[in-house]
């Protein structure tokens, strides 16, 4: 759907559709840490996940940045298995 690096060029942030039609954010580091966490919640609208992301990305933290986004926008999340 749509994706993000830092302005390092060091992480990526994105949303996805997985095969079953839900929709996950993925996080990537260069160093190889990888992240994936589903979105629970059907009532989220792309853009308020769109702004999340965002402003995790720009966080000096992205992950931690990007799940207080999601927490203070009310989006329902938690990590796959």
């Amino acid at each position: 759907m749509f994706a993000f690096h830092s302005s390092n060029g060091q992480e990526f942030i994105g949303l996805r559709t997985n095969r079953s039609g839900k929709r996950q954010v993925v996080y990537d580091h260069l160093l190889g840490r990888r992240i994936i966490i589903d979105i629970n919640d059907d009532t989220a609208c792309i853009t308020m996940i769109r702004e999340a992301l965002l402003e995790g990305i720009k966080s000096h933290n992205v992950w931690t940045g990007t799940i207080c986004a999601l927490q203070s926008r009310n989006i329902l999340h938690a990590y796959t298995a």
